[in-house]
Order: structure tokens, then sequence, then C-alpha cells
């Protein structure tokens, strides 16, 4: 407990560390880009101050920017950068802090505090007014809300104990206070202590110019009574606030600690190791997808088996971690992981930092018909009203709707799967499962692979042998086997020689004196010695139990080999190969119990001399007795001579034919090069087969095209089951929301929505009727902070689900986990961890040292102690090349990445390097800068287009550089502008995004490796930025953010973001001016080797890319990357592709290089750059799939999404229907 306690205590000082190095607190002055003091304003200093005091919603001027005019020129630069930070910070995060401060505080604590009091939020637009002038304006919407400077609050809690009422903050609408602006102000003043602030006055007086206070100065102490005084200054700027609504919750769970109330789940992240057992528990738990009833989970979107397997798992633990690595589809799963829930009655909370990833979310879920269910807090480009706007929305659409949606039964499909998924686990099991007991590794699935290549083998062979040594070999044959036939007719039938005869190929051991004992003839072969060991590497070590002489070879299987001589030299059957094999086994097991019976003949007189007969003797009254006894014994033992001496006789005749059938063998097996024991070996695979075929009539599946059959229909009822889930969701809830709005609680709500008016804030409608809410709209989309303004710890969610919670710190977290009934951790542990990074950006210039900024995440904590469960399958990526090297360097290779359908052409790579010319200077490189944006014009579309996603987003290794770049791109097409040329649609696009008309665009994003997580662009372009120090020598090994541990994790998510492309700008060559092996830590390291890897991965030298890979991961194949198009897997694969160039048709065998390939690609003829079909052959990726699911349709729907069409051949139908094979790929 007192560990819980300390370690709540030590994330209570992490959210509330608002220190006075926050501006919000302590502002020595404006900074350079930062800040703009509205004193300094060319437009009505006056006017201003009326617009503050009013909160007047509106456009409001700030200064003029006119072409020429430096002094105009010099402010608008600073205003466009305070309005770009504000803009990436809102695309991040869904909130902006761009605000104005107005008044400001001025006084002492323990130490000097000078700071905004009221945040009035407001954007920054420039209005374009000709080619040569514009205009800057702040607008205020009328819906803002503005607010105390919390972290004011904060402070004056810490240091004086004010006890702050957080739900009784004053907090107007704009609009609001533009009405009755005096009684705003009055409850801002009542708020406060009465003498804790002075000077209100202020408030009538024109703004002022903050005057700078230098680092080292402190002014003196004012000599009015109270702590402060109010300064009519007005700054407009990023003010960060502390984390008021988290530490309130985070100070109710201590106290939930202290009376012992604290989840469980809470308590095992605070105690980390506190309770390991969770985690090996609920894994033992876990088992194969098919094991569970299609009913037990509903899939609103496409999933694979690792998703499906985290899916089910999210069901049966309290708890769960899931790992997905870059690309492989977190967002679908958690929309999966919604509707699965919806499924089941169960309230969703989703919560992320990051507000692109929530839109990500949120508009897959509208996309599906289900935003009526959603409630996304906040979004891109929103404003804070947004949110209850579409609560109320919502409710009134849901009052006046009169349709309920298609009625849909879910059951038929459910009962489909069900019995799909059980016959092909039944054929697949067969498939697998050991021949015979004694040969566990020998399955039926090996035996289709191996038995008909070496048939076709031995008869290539024997097609080599003369008609005339084939006519008599076919004459002595005959004659060998009638006289079997006549032998036959006293040997009695073993009913088990089948059975027996697979424990004799699987495990009996021959030493070589028992051999030449048995095969006197032998002696002189010459492979002799290959014979023996291959028998031996068989481990024989049983031979067969004759029980008698009778009947010893199988009459039905020498008939049918008469039957077929009349066919050239078919003598040389499985079955004839097998009764010789037999003869030749049973002769030595003959031997063996003729030699027993004998011992036990004596044995049984010495018995019955002494022990048995004495005791009979005494036991007997009647003398005839006697008499009669010693008779039966005498009978008796002639009896026992009689079957001993047949059974010599029988051993000596067949002992010597079978003799001389096996030299004459070996003298076909010498002329001809045929190796004995695997003709041997054959036939008795034959035979075994042809059992199980019988005992199994599923195996003749692959025969009438039934397992085709049954996995097209799987598929069929899954994505089938899938598109009817949204829609069987649609209707069950909107009966749900229809019911509840008819209560009479229902209707109150409604009568609140209609209102036109003063509507209730978000946070007062849900304290009121939260839980009726909930009911109505069961997902929410949230940050947080959001979470804790939202909802008190009261509320509860049946499922809360974190994403990109690498990025989330627990303090963050720990709230909004409180309020769920069951978590699911999202995010990858090979990602960034969380950092205060517009914190920093705001308050301070970037430096190298920011370990500080750092902070234990969800994910960290949650991955300790709870289950997790890796998702594996590699989405995001058209070409494998770009996402290897992250999958070699921090997945150790277990990423499944589909081979690319499309070969390479006129030496196109997707991953490319650009060499500059560039230099290093005040941590920017410009002609590296002016490269990129050269490119980047180059490459955009001239004619307009739909545009799915962004098409390029331009990373830099710094802030400094992404600046640079920005800066670069926006005076380009300045100076296009100015020029007069033409824009194109793109061009027009960014140039309004640069001039802040739009948050966004289409085209392309600039950011540095801080803020890129959970992006994905088509093309990426990196610029590395680092150049040679001309008086080094080399480049200097400062890379700020890498250097430091886990700074590879930063490398990892930049690497990751390309769907099509990527191309590197580099000032250097990293072989000979990179030098890393000094570095600590991974980073540097790694960075050298990516910049290598896309040097020669752009320059085709193959050779040099497998050795990086294996360099960064020693355990990855050594053959990986080096499989020619004429390497097989199986003699089967290769026959197959034969065929197929026979028919004319260019095929390349084990396509793809890195891990998951496909056995066959067969070349478009019609277009040598693609593969039109993909097949495999008895494909091992089937065999080693526990799951129905996985192998007979999700594997192929993976390659189908990336452009494969794959077929399916089986060995067995292959020998038999050769031909139609072939037609019916064709």
């Amino acid at each position: 407990m007192t560990e819980y306690n300390q370690t709540l205590n030590l994330l209570i000082k992490n959210a509330t560390k608002v220190n006075r190095r926050n501006k919000s607190l302590l502002m020595r002055k404006p900074r350079r880009t930062k800040d703009f003091d509205l004193a300094t304003a060319s437009s009505s200093v006056k006017q201003i101050q009326k617009t503050l005091y009013q909160f007047k919603p509106g456009q409001h001027s700030i200064i003029k920017s006119t072409f020429g005019n430096t002094e105009e020129e010099k402010n608008s630069y600073k205003l466009n950068k305070i309005r770009r930070k504000s803009n990436l910070i809102r695309e991040e995060t869904g909130t902006s802090p761009l605000a104005i401060g107005y008044p400001f505080f001025s006084g002492f604590l323990s130490d000097w505090y000078r700071g905004p009091l009221v945040l009035i939020p407001v954007e920054l637009k420039l209005n374009q007014q000709s080619n040569q002038a514009s205009k800057w304006v702040f607008e205020i919407d009328e819906d803002a809300e503005v607010s105390i400077n919390l972290a004011l609050l904060i402070s004056l809690q810490q240091e004086l104990g004010i006890e702050f009422d957080p739900d009784g903050v004053p907090q107007w609408e704009a609009k609001e206070v533009q009405e009755k602006p005096a009684e705003f102000w009055q409850e801002v003043h009542d708020y406060f202590p009465d003498d804790l602030i002075k000077g209100w006055s202020v408030l009538e007086e024109e703004i002022e110019e903050l005057p700078e206070v230098a680092r080292d100065e402190t002014p003196e102490r004012s000599e009015q009574g109270g702590k402060f005084e109010l300064k009519p200054y007005a700054i407009l700027g990023h003010f960060p606030q502390g984390k008021n609504p988290l530490v309130n919750d985070l100070i109710k769970l201590k106290d939930d600690l202290a009376q012992g109330e604290l989840s469980d789940l809470i308590e095992h992240l605070l105690g980390s190791n506190s309770d390991d057992t969770v985690k090996e528990v609920v894994e033992e738990e876990v088992v194969n997808i098919d094991d569970f009833s299609a009913k037990d989970r509903l899939k609103i979107m496409p999933a694979d088996a690792t998703q499906e397997e985290a899916l089910l798992q999210s069901q049966k633990a309290k708890s769960l971690v899931i790992q997905g690595p870059p690309g492989t589809g977190k967002s679908q799963t958690i929309v999966n992981l919604i509707g699965d829930s919806l499924y089941h009655d169960e309230q969703v909370l989703l919560v992320c930092e990051k507000r692109v990833a929530l839109e990500v979310v949120d508009k897959m879920l509208q996309n599906l018909g289900l935003d009526f269910l959603t409630v996304l807090v906040g979004g891109r480009g929103s404003k804070q009203h947004q949110a209850r706007n579409h609560v109320y929305n919502t409710l009134r659409q849901v009052a006046q709707s009169r349709k309920d949606g298609e009625r849909v039964s879910l059951k038929r499909y459910n009962r489909k799967v069900d019995r799909s998924v059980k016959e092909l686990n039944k054929l697949h099991e067969v498939l697998n499962q050991p021949v015979v007991d004694d040969a566990p590794e020998l399955s039926l699935q090996q035996l289709y692979k191996e038995v008909e290549p070496l048939d076709r083998e031995i008869r290539e062979e024997l097609s080599s042998i003369s008609e005339v040594d084939s006519l008599e070999i076919l004459e002595q044959s005959l004659d060998t086997i009638e006289h079997y036939l006549d032998l036959n007719s006293d040997v009695k039938n073993d009913s088990m020689w089948k059975k027996r005869s697979a424990g004799v190929l699987a495990t009996e051991k021959f030493s070589e004196e028992k051999l030449f004992e048995i095969i006197d003839a032998l002696k002189e072969m010459k492979t002799i010695a290959p014979l023996q060991r291959a028998i031996e590497e068989q481990n024989y070590e049983q031979a067969l139990s004759v029980k008698s002489g009778e009947d010893y070879i199988d009459q039905e299987s020498l008939e049918i080999i008469v039957d077929k001589q009349d066919s050239k030299l078919r003598f040389l059957s499985p079955q004839w190969i097998q009764a010789k094999f037999k003869l030749l086994i049973d002769h030595r097991h003959l031997k063996e119990e003729a030699q027993q019976i004998n011992e036990e003949i004596k044995q049984l007189k010495q018995w019955f001399d002494r022990e048995y007969i004495a005791n009979n003797l005494e036991s007997t009254k009647d003398e005839s007795e006697i008499v009669d006894f010693a008779q039966q014994l005498e009978e008796d033992w002639e009896k026992d001579k009689h079957i001993l001496n047949r059974l010599d006789k029988i051993y000596e005749e067949q002992s010597s034919d079978f003799a001389a059938d096996l030299y004459q063998l070996q003298e076909l097996a010498t002329q001809n090069d045929l190796k004995a024991v695997d003709i041997y070996e054959q036939a008795i695979k034959t035979s075994w087969l042809e059992e199980k075929q019988r005992e199994h009539p599923e195996l003749n599946w692959f025969m009438n095209n039934k397992y085709q059959e049954l996995q097209e229909q799987l598929e069929e009822n899954l994505t089938t089951k899938i598109s009817k889930g949204s829609q069987y969701l649609k209707r069950k809830y909107k009966q749900r929301q229809k019911e509840i709005l008819n209560s009479s609680q229902g209707q109150r709500i409604i009568k609140i929505s209609n209102r036109q008016r003063k509507l209730p804030s978000l946070r007062k409608f849900l304290a009121d009727y939260g839980e009726i809410i909930r009911n109505i709209l069961p997902v929410w989309l949230a940050s947080p902070d959001q979470v804790a303004k939202l909802f008190s710890l009261e509320d509860k969610f049946d499922h809360v689900i974190f994403d990109e919670a690498s990025q989330i710190p627990l303090e963050d977290a720990l709230p909004a986990l409180a309020r769920g009934e069951r978590i699911t951790v999202v995010g990858d542990k090979k990602q960034m961890p969380p950092n205060r990074l517009f914190q920093r950006t705001l308050n301070r210039e970037e430096s190298d040292n920011l370990a500080e900024d750092e902070q234990t995440s969800l994910l960290d904590a949650a991955a300790d102690v709870w289950p997790d469960k890796m998702l594996k399958y590699h989405y995001r990526s058209q070409h494998p090349e770009l996402i290897e090297f992250s999958n070699q360097a921090f997945y150790n290779g277990q990423l499944k990445i589909a081979p690319n359908n499309q070969l390479h052409q006129n030496d196109y790579r997707a991953v490319q390097w650009q060499q500059v010319d560039g230099s290093w200077e005040d941590r920017t490189n410009p002609e590296e800068a002016a490269k990129v944006i050269e490119y980047l014009l180059e490459e955009l579309p001239t004619a307009q287009q739909e545009v799915d996603k962004t098409l390029y987003g331009i990373v830099a290794f710094n802030q400094s550089q992404a600046e640079k770049l920005f800066d670069t791109l926006q005076q380009t097409l300045e100076d296009k502008r100015r020029e007069k040329e033409e824009l194109t649609k793109a061009e027009k696009d960014i140039w309004e995004w640069c001039m802040g008309s739009k948050v966004s665009n289409s085209y392309v994003w600039i950011k540095n490796l801080e803020n890129v997580q959970g992006d994905e662009v088509k093309h990426l372009l990196m610029s590395v930025g680092y150049a040679v120090d001309p008086e080094m020598g080399r480049v200097p090994n400062r890379f700020g953010l890498l250097n430091q541990e886990g700074g590879e994790k930063r490398l990892n998510v930049a690497i990751t973001r390309a769907q099509e492309s990527i191309t590197v700008f580099c000032s250097f060559d990293p072989d000979y001016d990179l030098e890393v092996s000094s570095s600590k830590n991974r980073g540097p390291e790694l960075f050298k080797q990516y910049l290598r890897f896309v040097k020669y991965v752009s320059e085709g030298q193959e050779e040099e890319v497998d050795a990086i890979l294996e360099n960064i991961n020693p355990s990855r194949k050594l053959d990986d990357g080096n499989v020619s198009y004429y390497d097989y897997d199986s003699p089967f694969e290769e026959e197959v592709a034969e065929a197929l160039r026979k028919r004319g048709y260019e095929i390349h065998t084990q396509v793809g290089s890195y891990g998951y390939r496909i056995d066959l690609g067969v070349v478009d003829p019609e277009n040598k750059a693609r593969y039109i079909i993909g097949i495999e052959c008895d494909g091992a990726a089937y065999h080693r799939s526990k799951s129905a699911r996985e192998r007979d349709v999700y594997r192929q729907l993976f390659l189908e999404e990336k452009g494969w069409q794959i077929e399916r051949i089986w060995s067995r139908r292959w020998w038999e229907k050769k031909e139609q094979v072939l037609d019916e790929l064709e």
C-alpha cells in the first residue's frame, strides 16, 4: 500500500509540474517567434482593448503586410511563425493553445510571477488583399470559452494552499461576455480572495507594451496590499496550462487507495510487478480462434488472424495490451473492438492524446454508418462546442427518425461459418496426423509430396532399359511370381500386415552383420554401403512378428501383380515390391521363430520332466490317468517336432528363392542406378496412402473440388457477416434509442436539446443525464484531459480502449482507466515514449538533452503486468523494402510482409537516395531544403485529382530544419505568385495552407521526428540535414533526439510512414563521413545503418542490403534475400514450374525475399512488369497454421489485398489430373 501511495504522489507531482519556466506564470519578454505584443500592432490600440474587454466575436485587425515594407514584413514573419505552431498543435491534439492573455498579473509568492489572468481563445489568419499586400487578423469565435489561467490556480494551490472548486471556475462563451462583460469580470474578481489581486481598474485603460525583464533581474516588491497587481498587457501567443482536471482525479484516486477502494487494475499498474500471474493466467486461457463459435464475436471490418486473436483475447481478459507495429492495422482492430463491444451491449471509451488517431477511427465508424452512436470530443480545426452540438443534434435526429434500419439476422452466417471451419479443420487434422504412431514426424501430407515424385523417378530409370532385357526380366519375373502363388497356399494370411509393415519402415534398425546374414548375395553390390546407411538412418528397431508359417504372402496382392504383367515392366509396381520386401523381413523372423520354438520345446521337456509332471502325478489317483497323460505328452511332442521341421523346410525354400530374386533385382539396380531402399520405401508409403484414403473419405475432397468449395463458402460467409455486422448494429441501436427517448427521462432530454438558446454545457448535461446519454450514445472518443473534464470518476464505461498508448503518460491515463471495467491498451513499445513536446516547443529552445522531458508511458507500465498480443500482418507498405529495415531492426523479423506482385522495371526502387552538396549552418541545411522543395514541386500533380490521403510527407531530423523547409516552400510559392506565374491546383492549396487559410492540405505536410507518429503518406521525403564539418572532416556525432536512450524509436516512427516510396536527401556519405562507434546508445548506429540501407537499395546492391539486414538482426535467415528464380522447395514444385514453362510461361520461384514467400510466380505474358498469378504447392504455411480461418481465408485475402491472385495446387490432384489442373490455371 505504501508503494502504491508513493507512486501516486509521484504521478500527481508530474501532472502538476507547472513551474516558473512556464510563461503562463512568468513571461519576462515576448519571445521572438512565439509571442506578439498587441500593443505594438499598427491597428488602433484602443479598439483592441475594447475588443478584449468585451470579447467581441469576429475578426479584428492586427497589422498590414506590404511587400517591400521591412518592418511590416518582419512582423508578418513573426505572426506566421505563431500561426504555424498553432496549426501544428491543433492538427496533432485537436485543440489550439493560441490565445490572447489579458490582463496580466504581476507580484510575489515565493518568487516573482507575471502572466495572463484570463485567456481568450483566438485564431490567427492572413487575409490576402492583393499580390502585394495582406492583413493579419485575430478571430474570436462566438462559442469560444474564455477561462482563467489554470496554471495560476495550480500555483496558488501549491504555494498558498488555496482550494479552488474546479466546477466553479468562471467559464463563459464569448457571445455571453459580449452581452454582459461587466458581470463576467465581476465573477472573475469574486473567484479570488479579496486581498489576493489588486488594480482591477486597468480593465478600463489602454493596453500597454510588456516591459522586458532580464533573466538575472527581479522587480521590487510592490508597496500595495495584496499579492498581485493587474497590468494592462495583452500578448498573443501559446500559454501552456496545467492538467488541473487530471490532478483532481489523481487526488481522488489517492483517497480511494487510502480507503481500500482502488481497483485491482490500477494497483497492478502502480505496483508494476505486483501480480505477474495476471499476465500468465490470461495467456494460458487463450486458444485457437477456431475454438470460438462465430456467434461469440462480431467484426465490422476485415481482420487477419492476429487481429482476431487480439479481439477474442480482449473479450476474455479484464486487461490486455495489443502491440501494433507500424502498418499492422491498429485502427481497424480498434474499430472491431468497438463493434464487438456494441454487439455485447457495452459502452466504450476510446482515449488517445493524438487527435489524428481519434479522427481516423471516427471516420471509419462514420463510413460504416455508426456515427449516430459516437461522440468525438474535439477534432481537427474544431471548436470546443462542436462535441456538444453533435450530441444535441444526434438526439434531435434520433427522435425524428422513423426508420429502424434493415432487419438483419446473423445466425445463419454463424452456423455456416462454424460448419465450414469444422470440416476444413477435420481435413487439416487428417493431413497432419502421423501415418503411424512409430513415425510421428511422417504425416500424410508429407507422403503426398514424396510418393509420386519417386514413382516418376523409377519409371524414368526403367524406361532406359532395352526392350530385349525387359522381356527377359519380365519372363523370369512371371515364373517367380507363379512360384510365390503356389507357396502362398501354405502360408496363413496375416491381417496385421499393413500396420506392422509401417512399423518396419519407420523404426527397425539393421546392423551390418544381420544384413549380411539375411542377404548374402548382396555382398558384392557396389551400393551396399549407401544402402546400409539409408536403412540405418531410418532407425529400424522392430521386425515383423509372424504367428505361423501358413498363408505367409498376401494372395490378393500377388494376383494383382500377375494381372498387370501384360503392360511393360509393371512387375515393379508398388504391390510387387511390397510383397518382395515382406519376404525379406519375414524370412528373418521365420528363422528367429524357429529357433525360439526349439528353445521353448527344450524348456517344455525339462518342465514336464520335473515340476509339471510331478505335480500332475501327485494329484492323479487313477493309474490309467497317468498312462493317458504320458501318451498325450508324447503325441504333443511329435506334433511340435513336425511343426518345427515344416518351418525349417519353408524357410529354406523361401530363403533360396528370394535370395535369387534379390540378386536379379541387384543386377537391375546396378545397370540402371535404382536405389533398392527407395523402391521399398515407395511401395510401403503407397500402401499407407491407400489405406488412409479408405479410412478418411474427406481426402478425396482435393479430387472433386469439395475443398475449394468449402474454402470459398467460408470466405463468402465470413465477409458477408462482416458486411452485415454494421447493419445489425444499426437496427439494434436505433430501436434501443427510440425506446429510451420515449421514456419520461428521454422526453426531458429531447426538450432540452430542442432549445434554441442557453443549451447546457456538455459537462453539465452529462452530469445531469450522463447514464441515459451514454445508453443513447455508447461510444466516446476523447483525450485523457477531456475525459477528466467531461466525466466524473463515478461514470463507468464497460470497455476503455487506449490508442497510441506509448505516447500517453501514466499520470494522464490513470483517471480514464479508473472509469473502465475492462481495459485494452493499444500501442507499440518500439515507438516514441511520451514527452512534453509542445510545452518544450513553447517554453524553451530545442536542446540535445531531452531526457527530463520523457515520462513513463501507460504502455510501458501495462506491458509489465498485463498479457499482450502482437499484430503481425503489415498492410501499409506496397513494397517490402519500405518496411524491411524496421522489421529486422525493431521487430526481429516477425512482421508478415507480402511480396510485391510488381517486378522491378527500369531499375525502379521504392527506396531512393538523393545525394546533396549541402552544408550545416545554424542547425539547418539550406541547400538540402531547397533540393527537397524543388523535388516536391516537380512531383506534384499538375491537374486536379481526388486524393484519399496526403500525397507527400516531409520529415526533418530536427525542428530547425523542419522550419527551414516550410520557409523555403512558402518563399518559393510566394515568388511564383509575385512573378505572376500561374499556380497549379496543388500549389494553390499548399499556398493557402502556408498562409494559414487552411489547417492542412491534401498534398503535403512538413514535420520533424517528434510529431510524425500516427501519420501515413503515399510518398515520404526525408531531409537528413546534417553535413560534414570542414574542420573535423566528418559529420559531428550530435543528432539531438537520436542520441538519447530510446532515440532509435523516433527513427523507427519516421521511416515507417510511407505507403509507396521513400526518398532520402542527404549531404554526406554514411560509409565514409559518419562515425558512430563511440555512441553509447543504439540510435546513432541504426541511423547510420538505415542511411546505408537506403543508399544500397537505391543502387540495387542486393548483397550489401542483405549484409546490413543480417548485421542488425543476426537471427535473420542468411539465404532470405538470395533465392534465385530457379530454386525449388520440393520436387513437386519443380514439376509444376516445368510444366508451366513448357506451356510458354515465365516462372519465378520463391517470390518475395523477406520471409513471406510465394512458391511460384507466373509473369504476365502481356505485361512483364507484374505477376499474373501466384501459385502455392501444398504450401507450408497451410500446414503450420492451426486455424482454418487463417490458412483458408485470411492469408489469401492478405495477399490479394497486395494485388496477388493466388491459386493452390494439391499434390494428389496434380499427379492424377495434371493436364486438367494446368488447363484450370490458364
